[in-house]
Protein backbone atom coordinates (compact mmCIF):
# COMPACT_ATOMS: atom_id res chain seq x y z
CA UNK A 1 0.00 0.00 0.00
CA UNK A 2 1.25 3.45 -0.77
CA UNK A 3 2.63 5.66 1.79
CA UNK A 4 0.53 9.20 1.11
CA UNK A 5 2.23 9.33 -2.04
CA UNK A 6 0.48 9.24 -4.95
CA UNK A 7 2.15 6.09 -6.75
CA UNK A 8 3.76 6.06 -10.28
CA UNK A 9 1.75 3.78 -12.62
CA UNK A 10 3.89 1.70 -15.02
CA UNK A 11 1.94 0.79 -18.44
CA UNK A 12 3.22 -2.30 -19.78
CA UNK A 13 2.29 -3.50 -23.88
CA UNK A 14 3.14 -6.79 -24.41
CA UNK A 15 3.05 -8.62 -27.85
CA UNK A 16 1.06 -12.15 -28.51
CA UNK A 17 4.19 -14.05 -27.68
CA UNK A 18 3.56 -13.25 -23.99
CA UNK A 19 6.51 -12.69 -21.70
CA UNK A 20 9.05 -13.30 -24.71
CA UNK A 21 8.28 -9.85 -26.37
CA UNK A 22 8.95 -8.40 -23.03
CA UNK A 23 12.13 -5.82 -22.16
CA UNK A 24 14.43 -6.41 -19.60
CA UNK A 25 13.46 -2.85 -18.17
CA UNK A 26 10.05 -4.28 -18.40
CA UNK A 27 10.46 -7.47 -16.88
CA UNK A 28 12.21 -5.65 -13.87
CA UNK A 29 9.18 -3.64 -13.56
CA UNK A 30 6.81 -6.52 -12.97
CA UNK A 31 8.74 -8.42 -10.31
CA UNK A 32 8.93 -5.60 -8.15
CA UNK A 33 5.47 -4.67 -8.75
CA UNK A 34 2.96 -5.58 -5.71
CA UNK A 35 -0.57 -5.04 -8.17
CA UNK A 36 -0.56 -5.98 -11.60
CA UNK A 37 -3.90 -5.11 -13.76
CA UNK A 38 -4.96 -5.92 -17.29
CA UNK A 39 -7.22 -8.46 -19.14
CA UNK A 40 -7.19 -12.23 -18.44
CA UNK A 41 -5.48 -12.80 -21.47
CA UNK A 42 -2.86 -10.23 -20.60
CA UNK A 43 -2.62 -12.02 -16.96
CA UNK A 44 -2.39 -15.18 -18.52
CA UNK A 45 0.56 -14.00 -20.63
CA UNK A 46 2.86 -13.18 -17.50
CA UNK A 47 5.92 -15.56 -15.67
CA UNK A 48 5.35 -16.09 -12.37
CA UNK A 49 4.88 -12.72 -10.04
CA UNK A 50 4.55 -11.99 -6.54
CA UNK A 51 2.68 -9.55 -6.81
CA UNK A 52 -1.91 -9.00 -6.34
CA UNK A 53 -3.71 -9.87 -9.54
CA UNK A 54 -7.03 -8.07 -10.91
CA UNK A 55 -8.87 -8.19 -14.21
CA UNK A 56 -9.90 -4.98 -15.43
CA UNK A 57 -13.34 -3.55 -13.15
CA UNK A 58 -16.41 -2.66 -15.73
CA UNK A 59 -16.75 0.18 -16.44
CA UNK A 60 -12.61 0.40 -16.61
CA UNK A 61 -12.56 3.81 -14.74
CA UNK A 62 -13.24 1.51 -11.30
CA UNK A 63 -10.06 0.36 -11.43
CA UNK A 64 -8.34 3.59 -11.65
CA UNK A 65 -8.88 4.39 -7.44
CA UNK A 66 -7.56 0.62 -7.04
CA UNK A 67 -4.40 1.36 -8.71
CA UNK A 68 -3.98 4.43 -6.22
CA UNK A 69 -3.86 2.55 -3.24
CA UNK A 70 -0.63 0.70 -4.03
CA UNK A 71 3.10 1.56 -3.94
CA UNK A 72 4.25 -0.27 -7.47
CA UNK A 73 1.15 -0.95 -9.60
CA UNK A 74 1.62 -2.22 -12.84
CA UNK A 75 -0.87 -2.52 -15.65
CA UNK A 76 0.23 -4.67 -18.93
CA UNK A 77 -2.00 -4.28 -22.35
CA UNK A 78 -1.86 -4.90 -25.91
CA UNK A 79 1.06 -3.16 -27.61
CA UNK A 80 1.73 0.38 -27.68
CA UNK A 81 -0.99 1.46 -24.56
CA UNK A 82 -1.18 4.84 -25.88
CA UNK A 83 -2.74 3.73 -29.84
CA UNK A 84 -6.05 3.47 -28.78
CA UNK A 85 -5.33 1.77 -25.43
CA UNK A 86 -5.57 2.32 -21.82
CA UNK A 87 -2.38 4.46 -21.47
CA UNK A 88 -4.03 7.68 -23.13
CA UNK A 89 -7.02 7.57 -20.27
CA UNK A 90 -4.71 6.90 -17.23
CA UNK A 91 -2.60 10.13 -18.45
CA UNK A 92 -6.30 11.99 -18.99
CA UNK A 93 -7.32 11.00 -15.55
CA UNK A 94 -3.99 11.11 -13.35
CA UNK A 95 -2.25 13.31 -15.38
CA UNK A 96 1.31 12.90 -17.23
CA UNK A 97 3.96 12.60 -14.15
CA UNK A 98 2.07 10.14 -12.74
CA UNK A 99 2.03 7.65 -15.68
CA UNK A 100 5.67 5.77 -17.20
CA UNK A 101 4.84 3.90 -20.81
CA UNK A 102 6.84 1.19 -21.44
CA UNK A 103 5.63 0.49 -25.55
CA UNK A 104 4.98 -2.79 -27.40
CA UNK A 105 5.22 -2.46 -31.27
CA UNK A 106 1.63 -2.17 -31.93
CA UNK A 107 -1.29 -3.81 -33.43
CA UNK A 108 -1.38 -1.03 -36.54
CA UNK A 109 2.02 -1.01 -36.85
CA UNK A 110 2.23 -5.14 -36.87
CA UNK A 111 -0.71 -5.18 -39.28
CA UNK A 112 0.67 -2.76 -42.12
CA UNK A 113 4.04 -4.86 -41.75
CA UNK A 114 2.35 -8.27 -42.63
CA UNK A 115 -0.06 -6.41 -45.09
CA UNK A 116 3.24 -4.52 -47.11
CA UNK A 117 1.37 -1.20 -45.94
CA UNK A 118 2.47 2.27 -45.62
CA UNK A 119 1.48 3.19 -42.36
CA UNK A 120 1.10 6.44 -43.01
CA UNK A 121 -1.09 6.11 -45.80
CA UNK A 122 -3.67 3.81 -43.84
CA UNK A 123 -6.53 5.40 -42.39
CA UNK A 124 -5.84 3.37 -38.92
CA UNK A 125 -9.34 3.58 -36.43
CA UNK A 126 -10.91 1.15 -33.93
CA UNK A 127 -14.59 -0.26 -33.89
CA UNK A 128 -13.36 -1.32 -30.27
CA UNK A 129 -16.74 0.07 -27.81
CA UNK A 130 -17.61 2.70 -30.87
CA UNK A 131 -20.41 1.86 -34.10
CA UNK A 132 -19.20 0.45 -36.71
CA UNK A 133 -20.91 3.11 -38.71
CA UNK A 134 -17.73 5.71 -37.61
CA UNK A 135 -15.77 3.54 -40.47
CA UNK A 136 -17.77 6.20 -42.94
CA UNK A 137 -15.89 8.49 -42.19
CA UNK A 138 -12.55 6.39 -43.44
CA UNK A 139 -13.96 4.84 -46.82
CA UNK A 140 -13.04 6.53 -49.78
CA UNK A 141 -11.68 5.87 -53.74
CA UNK A 142 -8.19 3.95 -53.29
CA UNK A 143 -8.26 3.87 -49.21
CA UNK A 144 -6.70 1.79 -47.24
CA UNK A 145 -8.11 1.11 -43.41
CA UNK A 146 -7.21 -0.94 -40.60
CA UNK A 147 -9.49 -1.28 -38.15
CA UNK A 148 -9.25 -2.51 -34.24
CA UNK A 149 -12.66 -4.50 -33.45
CA UNK A 150 -14.42 -5.38 -30.78
CA UNK A 151 -14.39 -9.33 -30.51
CA UNK A 152 -15.39 -11.97 -32.45
CA UNK A 153 -18.26 -11.43 -34.23
CA UNK A 154 -16.90 -8.00 -35.57
CA UNK A 155 -15.72 -9.20 -38.84
CA UNK A 156 -19.21 -10.40 -39.68
CA UNK A 157 -20.79 -7.10 -38.18
CA UNK A 158 -18.63 -5.38 -40.56
CA UNK A 159 -19.87 -7.19 -43.45
CA UNK A 160 -23.02 -6.85 -42.52
CA UNK A 161 -22.78 -3.14 -41.92
CA UNK A 162 -21.15 -3.06 -45.25
CA UNK A 163 -24.30 -4.69 -47.13
CA UNK A 164 -26.44 -2.44 -46.49
CA UNK A 165 -23.91 0.85 -47.50
CA UNK A 166 -22.87 1.81 -50.88
CA UNK A 167 -19.60 1.75 -50.39
CA UNK A 168 -17.08 -0.34 -53.02
CA UNK A 169 -14.78 -3.07 -50.90
CA UNK A 170 -12.31 -4.23 -53.16
CA UNK A 171 -10.54 -6.35 -50.26
CA UNK A 172 -11.34 -7.46 -46.50
CA UNK A 173 -9.15 -9.14 -44.76
CA UNK A 174 -9.29 -10.47 -40.80
CA UNK A 175 -6.04 -10.46 -39.15
CA UNK A 176 -6.33 -12.69 -35.94
CA UNK A 177 -3.41 -13.37 -33.16
CA UNK A 178 -0.67 -11.12 -34.77
CA UNK A 179 2.48 -11.89 -33.30
CA UNK A 180 1.48 -15.50 -32.19
CA UNK A 181 2.64 -18.87 -33.46
CA UNK A 182 -1.06 -18.70 -34.47
CA UNK A 183 -1.37 -15.97 -36.40
CA UNK A 184 -3.47 -15.69 -39.93
CA UNK A 185 -4.53 -13.22 -42.31
CA UNK A 186 -7.26 -14.28 -44.75
CA UNK A 187 -9.23 -12.95 -46.51
CA UNK A 188 -12.82 -11.90 -45.00
CA UNK A 189 -15.71 -15.72 -44.86
CA UNK A 190 -19.37 -15.10 -44.04
CA UNK A 191 -19.01 -18.97 -43.06
CA UNK A 192 -16.12 -18.71 -40.71
CA UNK A 193 -15.92 -18.45 -36.81
CA UNK A 194 -13.28 -16.07 -36.02
CA UNK A 195 -10.68 -15.71 -32.81
CA UNK A 196 -11.50 -12.74 -30.37
CA UNK A 197 -8.23 -11.04 -30.59
CA UNK A 198 -8.69 -9.78 -34.66
CA UNK A 199 -8.17 -6.73 -36.23
CA UNK A 200 -9.57 -6.01 -39.95
CA UNK A 201 -7.84 -4.58 -43.21
CA UNK A 202 -10.43 -2.91 -45.75
CA UNK A 203 -9.15 -1.71 -49.12
CA UNK A 204 -11.59 0.36 -50.57
CA UNK A 205 -11.69 0.29 -54.95
CA UNK A 206 -10.92 2.74 -56.71
CA UNK A 207 -14.25 4.13 -57.60
CA UNK A 208 -16.60 4.10 -54.18
CA UNK A 209 -19.18 6.07 -52.62
CA UNK A 210 -17.87 8.58 -49.95
CA UNK A 211 -18.34 11.05 -47.79
CA UNK A 212 -15.89 13.74 -48.65
CA UNK A 213 -13.95 15.40 -45.63
CA UNK A 214 -15.55 18.84 -46.71
CA UNK A 215 -18.07 21.27 -44.91
CA UNK A 216 -21.59 21.13 -46.85
CA UNK A 217 -22.96 17.62 -46.92
CA UNK A 218 -26.15 16.89 -49.03
CA UNK A 219 -29.27 17.57 -47.26
CA UNK A 220 -30.57 14.25 -47.76
CA UNK A 221 -27.91 12.37 -45.43
CA UNK A 222 -29.69 14.09 -42.25
CA UNK A 223 -33.21 12.62 -41.10
CA UNK A 224 -34.81 16.68 -40.42
CA UNK A 225 -38.18 17.99 -40.81
CA UNK A 226 -37.21 21.05 -43.25
CA UNK A 227 -35.84 23.60 -40.67
CA UNK A 228 -32.27 22.79 -40.92
CA UNK A 229 -28.90 24.68 -41.91
CA UNK A 230 -28.93 23.74 -45.88
CA UNK A 231 -25.91 22.53 -47.14
CA UNK A 232 -24.57 25.88 -49.13
CA UNK A 233 -24.68 27.70 -45.87
CA UNK A 234 -23.44 24.99 -43.35
CA UNK A 235 -20.40 25.09 -44.89
CA UNK A 236 -20.10 28.63 -44.82
CA UNK A 237 -20.95 28.14 -41.34
CA UNK A 238 -18.38 25.42 -40.82
CA UNK A 239 -15.65 27.45 -42.03
CA UNK A 240 -16.57 30.43 -39.41
CA UNK A 241 -16.66 28.07 -37.43
CA UNK A 242 -13.20 27.14 -37.43
CA UNK A 243 -13.43 23.26 -36.18
CA UNK A 244 -9.62 21.83 -34.98
CA UNK A 245 -8.45 19.06 -33.23
CA UNK A 246 -10.05 18.46 -29.67
CA UNK A 247 -12.36 21.96 -30.32
CA UNK A 248 -15.56 21.73 -28.40
CA UNK A 249 -18.94 23.14 -29.91
CA UNK A 250 -22.17 24.62 -28.44
CA UNK A 251 -24.49 24.03 -31.45
CA UNK A 252 -27.59 25.93 -30.18
CA UNK A 253 -31.03 25.34 -31.55
CA UNK A 254 -29.63 22.68 -33.19
CA UNK A 255 -32.72 21.67 -34.94
CA UNK A 256 -31.42 18.38 -36.92
CA UNK A 257 -28.04 18.32 -35.44
CA UNK A 258 -26.05 18.45 -39.24
CA UNK A 259 -23.41 21.57 -37.64
CA UNK A 260 -23.27 19.43 -34.65
CA UNK A 261 -22.54 16.21 -37.04
CA UNK A 262 -20.03 17.59 -39.77
CA UNK A 263 -18.44 19.88 -36.67
CA UNK A 264 -16.96 16.26 -35.29
CA UNK A 265 -15.95 14.87 -38.85
CA UNK A 266 -13.83 17.69 -38.88
CA UNK A 267 -12.41 18.15 -35.64
CA UNK A 268 -10.81 14.86 -34.76
CA UNK A 269 -11.63 14.08 -31.10
CA UNK A 270 -13.78 16.90 -31.02
CA UNK A 271 -16.52 17.08 -28.89
CA UNK A 272 -20.39 18.71 -29.92
CA UNK A 273 -23.27 19.90 -27.54
CA UNK A 274 -26.52 19.69 -29.67
CA UNK A 275 -28.73 22.34 -27.62
CA UNK A 276 -32.19 21.69 -28.88
CA UNK A 277 -35.62 21.64 -26.30
CA UNK A 278 -38.02 20.62 -29.31
CA UNK A 279 -38.23 16.59 -28.22
CA UNK A 280 -38.51 15.31 -31.99
CA UNK A 281 -35.69 17.46 -33.15
CA UNK A 282 -33.64 15.53 -30.49
CA UNK A 283 -34.78 12.09 -32.11
CA UNK A 284 -33.53 13.31 -35.07
CA UNK A 285 -30.18 14.42 -33.90
CA UNK A 286 -30.02 10.81 -32.18
CA UNK A 287 -31.17 9.22 -35.21
CA UNK A 288 -28.47 11.05 -37.02
CA UNK A 289 -25.89 10.39 -34.55
CA UNK A 290 -26.53 7.03 -35.00
CA UNK A 291 -26.55 6.73 -38.46
CA UNK A 292 -22.81 8.33 -38.38
CA UNK A 293 -21.32 6.50 -35.60
CA UNK A 294 -20.76 9.84 -33.56
CA UNK A 295 -19.30 9.25 -30.18
CA UNK A 296 -18.43 13.19 -29.69
CA UNK A 297 -22.12 14.09 -29.38
CA UNK A 298 -23.95 15.40 -26.67
CA UNK A 299 -27.77 16.27 -26.61
CA UNK A 300 -29.05 18.83 -24.18
CA UNK A 301 -32.76 19.42 -24.26
CA UNK A 302 -32.28 22.87 -22.00
CA UNK A 303 -33.65 26.03 -23.53
CA UNK A 304 -30.78 28.77 -23.97
CA UNK A 305 -29.14 30.45 -22.34
CA UNK A 306 -30.73 28.75 -19.21
CA UNK A 307 -28.77 25.40 -20.13
CA UNK A 308 -25.15 27.29 -20.46
CA UNK A 309 -24.28 27.08 -16.95
CA UNK A 310 -22.28 24.02 -16.27
CA UNK A 311 -21.44 23.07 -20.07
CA UNK A 312 -17.87 22.74 -20.59
CA UNK A 313 -15.93 25.23 -22.06
CA UNK A 314 -16.42 25.86 -25.81
CA UNK A 315 -14.56 27.01 -28.07
CA UNK A 316 -17.00 27.82 -30.64
CA UNK A 317 -20.66 28.32 -30.33
CA UNK A 318 -23.32 28.79 -33.01
CA UNK A 319 -26.46 29.92 -32.39
CA UNK A 320 -28.79 28.43 -35.55
CA UNK A 321 -31.83 29.20 -33.09
CA UNK A 322 -33.10 30.76 -30.23
CA UNK A 323 -32.12 34.29 -31.38
CA UNK A 324 -35.76 35.95 -29.56
CA UNK A 325 -34.23 34.82 -26.07
CA UNK A 326 -33.32 37.56 -24.11
CA UNK A 327 -29.71 38.13 -23.68
CA UNK A 328 -28.56 35.14 -25.52
CA UNK A 329 -25.58 36.54 -27.25
CA UNK A 330 -24.43 38.43 -24.57
CA UNK A 331 -24.51 35.05 -22.30
CA UNK A 332 -22.79 33.21 -25.59
CA UNK A 333 -20.13 35.98 -25.74
CA UNK A 334 -19.55 35.68 -21.67
CA UNK A 335 -18.97 32.00 -22.09
CA UNK A 336 -16.04 32.26 -24.61
CA UNK A 337 -12.53 32.21 -24.08
CA UNK A 338 -9.99 33.93 -25.96
CA UNK A 339 -9.54 33.11 -29.86
CA UNK A 340 -13.34 31.64 -29.18
CA UNK A 341 -15.81 31.87 -32.06
CA UNK A 342 -18.98 32.93 -32.53
CA UNK A 343 -21.23 32.73 -35.21
CA UNK A 344 -25.59 32.90 -35.56
CA UNK A 345 -27.37 32.74 -38.54
CA UNK A 346 -31.18 34.04 -38.77
CA UNK A 347 -33.80 33.86 -41.90
CA UNK A 348 -36.23 36.43 -40.12
CA UNK A 349 -36.60 39.85 -39.79
CA UNK A 350 -37.03 39.89 -36.36
CA UNK A 351 -33.54 37.82 -35.91
CA UNK A 352 -31.28 40.09 -38.13
CA UNK A 353 -32.15 42.97 -36.09
CA UNK A 354 -30.81 40.92 -33.18
CA UNK A 355 -27.30 40.48 -35.51
CA UNK A 356 -27.27 43.77 -36.34
CA UNK A 357 -27.24 45.12 -33.17
CA UNK A 358 -24.66 42.25 -31.92
CA UNK A 359 -22.51 43.39 -35.26
CA UNK A 360 -22.86 47.31 -34.57
CA UNK A 361 -22.09 46.93 -30.51
CA UNK A 362 -19.29 43.99 -31.07
CA UNK A 363 -17.89 43.99 -34.66
CA UNK A 364 -17.30 40.81 -36.77
CA UNK A 365 -18.75 40.40 -39.87
CA UNK A 366 -22.12 40.63 -41.18
CA UNK A 367 -23.00 38.94 -44.53
CA UNK A 368 -26.20 37.86 -46.39
CA UNK A 369 -26.22 34.41 -48.04
CA UNK A 370 -28.66 33.77 -50.98
CA UNK A 371 -28.65 30.02 -52.16
CA UNK A 372 -31.12 29.29 -55.74
CA UNK A 373 -31.52 25.67 -56.32
CA UNK A 374 -32.50 24.44 -60.03
CA UNK A 375 -35.74 22.71 -60.05
CA UNK A 376 -38.28 21.27 -62.37
CA UNK A 377 -41.16 24.06 -64.28
CA UNK A 378 -42.76 21.85 -65.89
CA UNK A 379 -40.92 20.17 -68.88
CA UNK A 380 -37.50 22.57 -67.95
CA UNK A 381 -35.85 23.64 -64.75
CA UNK A 382 -36.00 27.44 -63.39
CA UNK A 383 -34.54 28.87 -60.29
CA UNK A 384 -36.03 28.42 -56.85
CA UNK A 385 -34.32 30.61 -54.00
CA UNK A 386 -33.92 29.61 -50.70
CA UNK A 387 -34.74 31.95 -47.79
CA UNK A 388 -31.91 33.95 -47.73
CA UNK A 389 -29.78 33.57 -44.30
CA UNK A 390 -28.17 36.77 -42.67
CA UNK A 391 -24.68 35.64 -40.80
CA UNK A 392 -23.50 37.38 -38.36
CA UNK A 393 -19.50 35.40 -37.21
CA UNK A 394 -16.26 36.96 -34.91
CA UNK A 395 -13.54 36.15 -33.07
CA UNK A 396 -13.01 36.57 -29.69
CA UNK A 397 -9.66 38.88 -29.12
CA UNK A 398 -7.34 37.87 -26.05
CA UNK A 399 -8.17 41.61 -24.53
CA UNK A 400 -12.15 41.16 -24.56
Amino acid sequence: MTDGHAPLIEVIGIAENGAASLSADALEVLHRADLVVGGKRHLGMLPELAAEQLEWLKPLDDTIPILERYARPVVVTTGDPLWFGVGRRLIERLGRERVRVHPQISGFQHAASQLGWSLPDVATVTCHGRPISSLSHHIAPKRRIIALTDGAQSPHQIQDWLATMPYAIERFQVLEKLGGPDQAITDYRADRSYDGLNMVALTCADQTAFLPPTAGLSDDLFTHDGKMTKAEVRAVTLAKLMPHPHAVLWDVGAGSGSISLEWLRLARFGKALAIEPNAQRREMIAANAAKWGEIGLTINPGKAPDCFDGLPTPDAIFIGGGLSAPEIIEQAWARLPASGRLVANAVTLEGEQVLLNAFNKLGGTLSKIAVNRAEPVGPFHGWRPLMPVTQWALTKAATS
